[in-house]
């Protein structure tokens, strides 16, 4: 039986096979058994790899078809050139910007963007010099008092412990204050950290929080005080009146690599 012409790949990988039965058998058995290990550990990857842009298995879905169409566009002599050559430049825009899968399939998740936003936030109120001195900034007033539209069933505790405590200054405050301030502060940090492990995966974002960090101030490319970073928070360290663990470090997007 002649395996060539269509998929003259296939046919170098069958002419090594025994012509044993048994041996032959044995032998196919084994690339399926490879096959589906390595379908299982790309689809992993690809999920993962979509999770850290906010999305899930619809981006992820898209990715491994376009993995799917790169191995046909690649393959000698099965697609016309003028046919191959755009669906293997489709299919490697598809794997290499998944943050522009996760936009097409319905963007990145409300969870996802939440984390984003109160990351920017603790670190723009760190930044201003604290809760007093951020409070008389308008750009971050605006985005404290726009932490309604990221409210859903998962992020309502989150957000409502936001702006109760984004720019509360507790040393305005007296010792019952500071004791309620205390508690939700750590509630925060609590539901923060809950947030994150849901996520499923590092977001693209908190690499470029950690630089923000590291220099003092907003990286470059990355957002001044007031404006909206394309990432979120980062698991680095707390800003100022932030939560430690899965607290945000600094703010802004990162390189969709």
């Amino acid at each position: 039986m002649r395996f060539g012409g269509a998929c003259p790949i296939l046919a170098v990988m069958l002419s090594f096979i025994d012509p044993d039965p048994l041996r032959a058998a044995i032998l196919l058995i084994a690339m399926a058994a490879g096959a589906v290990v390595l379908s299982v550990l790309l689809w992993r990857a690809l999920l993962h790899r979509s999770r850290r842009f906010g999305g899930g298995v619809p981006a992820a879905a898209v990715m491994a078809v376009s993995a799917l169409v790169l191995l046909v566009a690649i393959t000698p002599d099965l697609l016309p050139f003028e046919v191959a050559l755009p669906l293997m430049l489709l299919s490697l825009a598809a794997i290499l910007r998944p943050g522009q899968v996760v936009a097409i399939t319905g963007g990145p998740s409300l969870t996802w963007r939440a984390l984003r936003e109160g990351a920017e936030l603790q670190r723009l109120v760190f930044e201003a010099g604290g809760p007093a001195e951020a409070g008389e900034v308008p750009e971050i007033r605006e985005r404290v008092q726009g932490l309604e539209s990221f409210e859903g069933p998962a992020t309502a505790e989150y957000v409502g412990l936001l702006r109760e405590t984004l720019l509360a200054d507790p040393e305005r405050a007296d010792a019952a204050d500071r004791a309620v301030q205390a508690a939700k502060l750590e509630r925060l940090a609590t539901v923060q950290g809950e947030l994150r492990a849901s996520l499923g995966a590092r977001p693209v974002w908190e690499r470029e929080l950690e630089r923000r960090a590291a220099a003092g101030g907003p990286a470059d490319g990355g957002p001044a005080a007031g404006g909206p970073a394309d990432g979120g928070p980062a698991d680095g360290g707390p800003a100022a009146g932030g939560p430690a663990d899965g607290g945000p470090a600094a703010g802004g997007p990162s390189a969709e690599s």
